[in-house]
């Protein structure tokens, strides 16, 4: 018996409509236009999905160029318009913190300072919602840290300063997510090249663009998208049995952001099974990955070392003692994981400011976790598997950390959509076996 309608179809009419439904709009006109235009893409996704006397291929292609305009109207639109307001109004109106953040680190690389060593006391970071953040549940309002400290690690913030200084001679304006929207890009391009226009594609695009809290956080500017598309080209490389390439992009990612580090053991699992069966030893298997994955230790020491020689206090205290609630101006225990509960609780924290070892709680759940993930990987070493993996270790270790953000679960979503669309494809299937 013939489908009558795509699954596809389904889910994009359901995440559009949700979509349409939680968004304000500035006016009605934005209202009608946003509502008019995407049901009307909307009606025609469907008549080229039910119909039988367009050949497929058109009917596939046609379908690209309508997902193409949703976002155009639900996510492109949107963030300009963001741009413009802000651009035109109030600076820092209409977007995320880590956004004004971000521009203004570039603003002291320009003018030769340690983006880690200043403190954004004078900028417009501490202008941003009257340099006060609120916590989700517990509804305590606190001066925001992001005064203080810099999270983002180096390779973010340089790759953007070429293109703020093009745009600032040109323009005489800049906005972060112009960087943003190209890695939105990038990612959606890799998924056409993977597959081509096929119906996996255009499901896994329509699951991934269409996730009403990813065009919510991607359009205030929330940067997961950066970090999410050096993975999809990690995991591109490494579909394609490009070992070395897939290395380079990897390590970037891990030069940008804390997140990518917890990928590194299934990646490094990943070539180790696939290398294995070519090497006798421990040591001959140890020094074949390696091999591979080099460049990660060569990227690493070129974007993090200077920064080190440059400030270690100051990169130390940003980078790690500012997210692990060491220091007095530390992120506070915030969020949807193990550290409210043990805050109700009053279980070892009082207050959302107190310092409590949670590394210690990730410890003891992540090592069995690790262990199991590593007997699944070895028995089934493919890309898809290494994502899998990599989604499941990250959801627990946000867990069981001190903050445990909204975004985060729409970072995860979006790596276990990747796997997904990297599943029941042979040329990301590992056949060698590990040597007894």
């Amino acid at each position: 018996m013939n489908r009558v309608i795509s699954l596809t179809a389904i889910v994009l009419f359901l995440l559009v409509s949700v979509r349409l439904a939680i968004t304000g709009y500035d006016s009605s006109f934005s209202l009608v236009f946003t509502y008019s235009f995407s049901f009307i893409i909307l009606l025609a996704y469907l008549l080229l999905d039910i119909s039988y006397r367009i050949p497929k291929d058109i009917s596939k292609s046609g379908q690209a160029v309508l997902l193409i305009l949703l976002m155009a109207i639900l996510i492109v639109m949107p963030v300009v318009s963001n741009m413009y307001n802000r651009a035109e109004g109030n600076p820092r109106a209409f977007v995320h913190d880590g956004i004004v953040q971000t521009e203004e680190a570039i603003k002291f690389l320009f003018a030769g300072k340690n983006f880690y060593t200043e403190d954004y006391t004078n900028t417009p970071v501490a202008e941003w919602s009257e340099g006060k953040i609120t916590e989700a549940l517990s509804g305590e309002t606190i001066v925001n840290p992001a005064i203080y400290h810099n999270i983002y690690l180096p390779f973010y913030v340089l790759v953007s300063a070429p293109f703020y200084g093009a745009s600032e001679m040109l323009f005489d304006w800049y906005d972060q997510r112009i960087i943003l929207l190209l890695a939105l890009a990038g990612v959606i391009f890799l998924f056409f090249k993977k597959e081509g226009i096929e119906e996996k594609t255009l499901f896994a695009i329509v699951l991934f663009v269409f996730n009403p809290l990813f065009i919510r956080f991607f359009i205030e500017g929330r940067n997961d998208i950066f970090t999410i598309f050096l993975i999809a080209l990690t995991v591109y490389f490494l579909s394609k049995k490009k070992l070395f390439l897939s290395s380079i992009p990897l390590a970037l990612a891990c030069v940008s952001k804390h997140t990518a580090w917890l990928l590194f053991p299934f990646y490094w699992w990943f070539i180790y099974f696939q290398v294995s069966g070519q090497s006798k030893t421990m040591k001959q298997r140890v020094g074949a990955t390696l091999k591979k994955v080099y460049p990660i230790i060569i990227i690493g020491i070129i974007f993090i070392v200077p920064f080190l020689v440059w400030d270690f206090s100051a990169f130390w205290e940003d980078i790690f003692l500012y997210p692990s609630g060491k220091l007095e101006t530390s992120y506070p225990i915030s969020g949807y994981g193990f550290s409210l509960l043990m805050l109700m609780a009053k279980a070892g924290v009082e207050t959302i400011h107190d310092y409590f070892p949670f590394w210690i709680l990730q410890l003891i759940v992540s090592i069995p976790l690790l262990f199991f993930l590593y007997r699944y990987q070895k028995r089934n070493n493919t890309v898809s598997t290494m994502l899998v993996n990599y989604g499941i270790y990250l959801f627990v270790f946000w867990l069981f950390s001190r903050f445990f953000n909204d975004n985060y679960i729409t970072y995860i979503v979006s790596i276990l959509i990747i796997a997904y669309f990297y599943s029941e494809s042979n040329s990301n299937s590992i056949t060698n076996e590990m040597p007894k």
